[in-house]
């Protein structure tokens, strides 16, 4: 079986989806078992699998780009030039050897010739919620719905974004399997020795923030989570002072200039390596996940990996993932979620009982295991 890998995602902004890729494509070598692996971004496909660069440093487009990326007739007709011309560059390389298996980890497919083809579709934001994407969300819509009629297995990472697309697209539940994602337990982990604070974040050792980590867009919630930090008394706003960290995004400034405004008990680091988050999470007292959707949730996970308490929006996939270990607070009222935080923060108990529930549950998830369901997928298809 001859299985060709998308790994384009690994060549933007690090992301989840650029995460999930990465971490699957690492993996897909060593579960061939006698079956060939390739790995294609832009119709150059590799043996081997390499990322680009330092994880956050992927190109961005221009700003003409992304205006003409709004407009859907657009977006469609250069993808499908693009999509015609990368396929070229494929076929020029693998020449009658046709793919078994084309797997897209990034919701919508290019144009590569394959046998069968299999996507991962992450969420469905773009279709409850367009106004989060107003440059993006008809083309989206076009072209998810476009993907999941032709592609011959669909995956997800949870059992409520399975839902979803049944009822959104009208997907037979047998064309659909949920694959859990999952965390670098080499790197989060909880304290075990003490550690040297990476060049720049010395400040923040044993700071007890609370910490928040997820790109700055209106998904994620971050202007009530500032108003609900605003609302703690100030000596627990100094005590556990507010960090947040991630890639700017649409409307990112009306988050940064709300930080500024708190004056000194709160900051935003931007984009932070891998290794230096791990480190950050030993260094919270509490994990606060406003985001109103999600179709998985990382940062949760990897933040109950490292033993840091984990307060995230009371919506279903986090039930799912994380019951009985995270706590919940209703995110559409400041004032419900700062009374939440206060609560968490004041209880040093609940927060002990936390830190040694989260490497428990978060051992269960593992992206060896799903990687092997990946590549057990693509043999079944």
């Amino acid at each position: 079986m001859l299985v060709m890998t998308d790994v384009t995602p690994v060549y933007g902004p690090w992301t989840g989806i650029a995460y999930y890729t990465d971490a699957i494509a690492r993996r897909l070598n060593a579960e061939a078992d006698g079956d060939t692996c390739v790995f294609v971004h832009e119709g150059l496909v590799s043996s081997s699998y390499s990322p680009p660069g330092p994880a956050g440093s992927g190109r961005s487009r221009t700003m003409v780009a992304r205006v003409l990326s709004g407009v859907t007739a657009v977006s469609m007709a250069a993808r499908s030039v693009r999509d015609r011309r990368w396929a070229h560059r494929v076929r020029s390389v693998l020449g009658s050897h046709v793919p078994d298996v084309y797997f897209e980890p990034n919701i919508v497919l290019h144009g590569y010739a394959a046998r069968k083809r299999v996507v991962t579709v992450h969420d469905l934001s773009f279709v409850h919620h367009p106004e989060w994407f107003p440059a993006r969300a008809a083309y989206l819509r076009t072209s998810v719905k476009q993907t999941v009629r032709l592609a011959d297995l669909v995956l997800t990472g949870s059992v409520a974004i399975k839902a979803e697309i049944v009822e959104s697209f009208g997907v037979s539940e047998d064309r659909i399997r949920v694959i859990r994602h999952g965390v670098d337990h080499e790197l989060f982990h909880p304290v075990v020795s003490a550690e040297e604070a990476p060049l720049g974040l010395e400040a923040l050792e044993n700071s007890g923030c609370v910490l928040s980590v997820c790109s700055l867009d209106p998904r994620k919630n971050l202007l009530t989570l500032l108003d609900a930090f605003a609302l703690l008394p100030p000596e627990l706003r100094k005590a556990h002072p507010l960090v947040l960290a991630g890639l700017p995004g649409w409307r990112s400034q009306e988050v940064t200039s709300r930080v500024a405004a708190l004056k000194g008990d709160a900051s935003y680091l931007g984009y932070i390596r891998r290794s230096e988050l791990a480190w950050l999470y030993r260094q919270s007292s509490l994990l606060v996940y406003p985001s109103l959707y999600e179709g998985f949730g990382l940062p949760p996970l990897e933040a109950l990996s490292s033993g840091t308490p984990a307060l995230v929006s009371n919506i279903p996939v986090f039930h799912e993932l994380f019951d009985g270990v995270a706590a919940f607070a209703d995110v559409a009222r400041p004032e419900s979620l700062s009374l939440k935080m206060g609560e968490m923060l004041a209880d040093r108990g609940r927060l002990d009982r936390m830190r040694a529930e989260g490497p428990r549950l978060a051992a269960g998830f593992s992206w060896d295991r799903s990687a092997h369901e990946h590549m057990a997928c693509f043999r079944d298809v």
